[in-house]
């Protein structure tokens, strides 16, 4: 099934994943290392096949090779899983289709190395950071959740062009996008908010009501208040009878406060800045 099929990009993907991680897994095992174990197993299903998987293929739900791969990863998962979960693996292995009586009789999965592919790995690691970032600018803009807006992303490379150009109706959908305009060369324009990752200038054309200005006014807002709450915090760190009565606990807890907050009001007047 694997071999004579093109199954796209995303099942390729996953299905490299899920290989790649077994074969961490063992190597885990094989040196007793049970909690770096679970804790593969752990990242790769929430992280990795229900967060970004599942997801991405929704709308090819009703996708054969989807459905396929989407299976057969999730019942290989289960035997993989079934020594760290025995009774929850056993219940959720019966309800889905199989063969044998229980999961205890099952064979480990082994490593297929053919099927492990670090190339489309990096690539949709990619994607997966354009998603993030776009993201983590909605929601520094405090662009509400369910308002769909444009985007645009400008890098050299061709190749990469080309890979967000295949992904882009992925990355719309799950950014939240409009539209998503992917170019070659940047160039600064007015009523914008953009940022620089890696390779990447990623940017978001500030419209509607309030615009640039309005965005502006309320991170200065945020500003203000950052300002107000650290020059409270250095004043209660200055006062000698908060520090001698204090436990050592609170004043520590304080004190990590104080270094929130200024990373905060850092992150606050950088992103005033990137604002034009």
């Amino acid at each position: 099934f694997y071999k004579d099929k093109d199954l796209g990009l995303v099942n390729r993907w996953i299905l490299s994943r899920f290989y790649s991680v077994l074969k961490e897994v063992d190597g885990y095992l094989g040196n007793y290392r049970f909690n770096e174990a679970a804790n593969t197993l752990y990242s790769f299903f929430w992280h990795e096949f229900c967060d970004w998987y599942l997801e991405l293929i929704k709308g090819d739900i009703k996708s054969k090779d989807s459905q396929v791969i989407m299976y057969k990863v999730l019942e290989k998962f289960l035997r993989l899983l079934h020594p760290f979960m025995p009774f929850i693996t056993e219940e959720a292995w019966q309800r889905i289709p199989h063969t044998g009586n229980s999961i205890m009789t099952q064979s480990q999965p082994h490593v297929q190395e053919n099927i492990i592919d670090k190339k489309t790995e990096k690539l949709m690691e990619g994607v997966f950071e354009l998603i993030n970032i776009i993201r983590n600018m909605r929601s520094e803009l405090d662009i509400p959740a369910q308002k769909a807006i444009d985007a645009k992303v400008f890098l050299s490379s061709k190749a990469k062009r080309d890979l967000l150009e295949l992904m882009s109706g992925h990355i719309r959908r799950l950014s939240r996008l409009n539209k998503l305009f992917i170019g070659a060369e940047y160039s600064h324009s007015e009523g914008e908010f953009a940022v620089v990752f890696k390779d990447m200038h990623i940017v978001i054309p500030l419209s509607g009501p309030g615009g640039v200005q309005g965005h502006k006014v309320k991170i200065g807002q945020k500003i203000e208040k950052a300002h107000s709450e650290i020059r409270s915090k250095e004043k209660m760190l200055s006062n000698s009878d908060f520090l001698k009565k204090a436990p050592k606990e609170i004043v520590d807890k304080e004190r990590i406060k104080l270094k929130e907050l200024k990373g905060s009001l850092k992150k606050l007047e950088a992103l005033k800045d990137g604002i034009r």
